[in-house]
Formats: C-alpha cells, structure tokens, sequence
C-alpha cells in the first residue's frame, strides 16, 4: 500500500461524476489460531486498510460533490465460516467505513455503500471445491448462483439510488 500521487491537470470541476467500486479481497486458508501475525496483518491491510487509503485518497484528491463509493463484501462477513474468521472480520469492518463515510460526507453528495455477495462466478469463489460449492448454492432461497448481470444491477442501483447512502446490500439469492 503506498501513497496516493496527485493525477496532475485533473481536478473535480471537470468532472461530472466520481464512482469507485472496490473489489478486493483475500481469504484465510487455516483456521484463525494457526495465522501468523503476518498473514493477520495481510488480511487486514487487502480486505480493509486498501479500501480505507483508497477512499481517503480519493476524498483528498477530488474533494466532496457527486461521489460513489461501493464497496464488495461477501456473506461471510455476517455468516462467517470455520477457517474464515479474519476475511469474515475483515469485510464486516466495511460496513462501518461506510456507515462512517456516509455520516461524514452524505451532506456534501458524497454516498458509500456495501455490495455483500452471495455465491458468484467470481474472484475467490473460483477457489472453491465444486461439491461444497453446490451445498453452500443450494442453502440460499433461490438454489442457484448471484449472476454477474444481478450483480451490475445491483451496483448500477446503489449508484443511482440517492436514498441508499451507508447501507448493504446483499445480492445472495435470499441467502439470508
């Protein structure tokens, strides 16, 4: 993680809109208490403090007005999971960066939310052996996977949605 260089001649009156989303995330791959301190601090410093420094170098660089932030969690981060407790804990710390960035900086137009996934063809669900992959699929209320088309749907509404401001929303398939 390193520091946020100023993206010289661009400023925020020339622009129209800022939308961040951020997907970023690694997992545990044993149970918390064989983690070492710095498999702990990697962790942290992916699922969270990434997204941290990236939200505040964006509010430093642009300033306030007409700013998106959307952050993807998972499932996990309320449902945890044997041998996730850290990307479980991890995630869940976002909702709290969002309530606070919405806290903060709603007033100016500033709106930052959680996308929480369910099961989707994506990122470190591809790491997941199939048979387990089916058992967690078929817990959820519509039996299948999150397609990729729900979830730009999904984005696309808490970017346009000016009454969502430091909110989750899961897109899971009625996992929950």
């Amino acid at each position: 993680i390193g520091e946020f260089k100023k993206i010289p001649g661009l400023n925020r009156s020339e622009l129209f809109e800022i939308v961040v989303i951020s997907f970023v995330g690694i997992s545990d791959d044993q149970i918390f208490k064989n983690l070492s301190s710095e498999e702990i601090d990697r962790l942290i410093d992916v699922n969270f403090r990434s997204n941290t420094y990236l939200a505040s170098a964006v509010l430093k660089h642009f300033g306030v007005g007409s700013t998106s932030f959307t952050f993807i969690s998972s499932t996990r981060a309320l449902l945890g999971d044997r041998g996730l407790t850290m990307y479980s804990a991890t995630k869940q710390a976002l909702n709290g960066l969002v309530k606070g960035i919405a806290l903060e900086y709603g007033r100016f137009g500033v709106r930052a939310n959680v996308l929480s996934l369910g099961v989707a063809p994506i990122g470190l669900v591809n790491k997941v052996p199939e048979k387990r992959l089916l058992e967690i699929v078929k817990r959820s209320a519509s039996g299948k996977m999150i397609s990729i088309e729900s979830i730009v749907q999904s984005l696309e509404f808490l970017r346009t949605n000016d009454a969502v401001n430091g909110s989750v929303l899961y897109c899971d398939g009625g996992y929950f």
